[in-house]
């Protein structure tokens, strides 16, 4: 099962969003955000990472009995010489990451179920989607030579529950 996925989202979006954002900080904040350009582009990519796992497949075609929902978006803002320690994922049902900007630094998630770590650096446009699930250990590492913006969300899998 591959239960941590990417996709690439366009880069004109992600530099859209770049030029609209003011962090006014020089430190280490998470700003919440109702981002609705990212929505439906989340929203098809969760499908398709839906697709990809046969377990949510017995349902039958995922566009025919799953409806999706972006909820709780919020900007990541990582400066120079920072980084972030490993969290636990939380929240609905899928989780994802969006990174605005390439840099050198490091998004490592820890995945109980093969006992590894899933590693990628971080380039425009690249998504990443995973499991809501406390096992799941995120964090960003080593954000030396520039900062990183990530949006994070969570993805609601309406109905998920009502299913037959």
């Amino acid at each position: 099962m591959t239960f941590i996925q990417t996709f690439q989202l366009d880069v004109g979006l992600c530099d859209f969003i770049s030029g609209n954002l003011e962090i006014t900080t020089a430190d280490k904040c998470v700003i919440e955000a109702d981002i609705e350009e990212v929505k439906e582009p989340i929203e098809e990519f969760a499908r398709r990472y839906l697709t990809n796992i046969a377990e949510f497949n017995y349902f039958g075609s995922s566009d025919d009995v799953i409806g999706l929902t972006v909820k709780d978006v919020r900007i990541m803002y990582i400066p120079p010489w920072n980084y972030q320690m490993y969290i636990p994922e939380h929240g609905d049902y899928l989780n994802f990451y969006i990174f605005l900007e390439d840099n050198q630094s490091v998004f490592e998630v820890f995945n109980p179920f093969i006992k590894d770590c899933f590693r990628v650096t971080p380039r425009k446009g690249l998504v990443v989607i995973l499991p809501a699930i406390w096992m799941m250990l995120t964090r960003h590492t080593d954000t030396f030579d520039g900062r990183s913006i990530i949006i994070r969300g969570t993805i609601d899998i309406n109905n998920l529950n009502n299913m037959q």
